[in-house]
C-alpha cells in the first residue's frame, strides 16, 4: 500500500514540475524578467557618489546614516552599506 502511494506521489510530483517548467518557459516568450531584481545594483552608483560627496571615502567613516539612505533606495541598511563601500 506505501509503495503504490509513493509511485502516485512521484507521479504528481513530475507533473507538478512539467507544469512549472512550462509556466517558466511561457513567461520567458513573452519578455517576463524573471529572477530577482536588480535593485541594489541598479542604485550602487548613486549610493556611493552620496557617499563620497559627504567627503569621506567610505561608507564606514561616512557621517551618512545607513538606515535613511537604505530607506531611500528601497534597500536594507546593511546592503546600503555594503554597496557604498565597494569600489
Amino acid at each position: 500500500m506505501a509503495a503504490l502511494l509513493a509511485v502516485f506521489a512521484a507521479v504528481e510530483r513530475e507533473i507538478r514540475g512539467e507544469r512549472v517548467r512550462a509556466g517558466l518557459a511561457h513567461a520567458r516568450q513573452n519578455g517576463k524578467r524573471l529572477g530577482r531584481p536588480a535593485t541594489a545594483a541598479q542604485h550602487a552608483n548613486q549610493i556611493r557618489k552620496l557617499c563620497r560627496s559627504s567627503g569621506r571615502i567610505n561608507a564606514s567613516n561616512s557621517p551618512l546614516p545607513k538606515i535613511p539612505l537604505g530607506r531611500s533606495f528601497a534597500l536594507s541598511h546593511g546592503l546600503a552599506r555594503r554597496r557604498s563601500t565597494r569600489r
